[in-house]
């Protein structure tokens, strides 16, 4: 509700898995149960990234794989269960349009998702935090 308030009318095909929000310059498109190399492909000509928006507080695997990038990321998420510099933005009306309308905004949004990626979600990364939680608990 929030985006079609922001961008205007909304229309759906009922034969795709999409939702296409059409305002004054800009589209949103929501895809669902699509693909992972086709996820990839639109992430990559994205603008911006939504991820969870839902009451669960937490950004899934779509959030890494989009600040992996460069791109920004909207996601209902517990600012608590992550660290301070998370760039993960909360979903509000204001922000997201200051993004879908400002590309220096996209630009500086999209470079701290891809330092946070690199620093955060980097396999190497991953494994050694692995492998440290298992020494420390043998």
């Amino acid at each position: 509700e929030m985006f079609v308030k922001a961008f205007g009318r909304k229309s759906t095909d009922a034969g795709r898995n999409d939702l296409v929000i059409r305002g004054d310059g800009a589209n949103l498109l929501v895809y669902f149960n699509i693909p992972h190399e086709l996820a990839i492909r639109v992430m990559r000509s994205a603008d911006i990234v939504i991820d969870q928006i839902g009451p669960h507080g937490i950004y899934g695997t779509v959030a890494a794989e989009a600040m992996a990038l460069g791109k920004p990321v909207f996601a209902n998420i517990e600012r608590g269960f992550y660290p301070e510099d998370c760039p993960v933005l909360m979903p509000r009306a204001l922000k997201f349009v200051e993004l879908a309308f400002h590309e220096d905004a996209r630009k500086y949004w999209g470079k701290r998702g891809r330092e946070y990626a690199e620093r955060v979600h980097d396999s190497v990364v991953v494994a050694k935090k692995a492998l440290d939680t298992y020494t420390a608990n043998l």
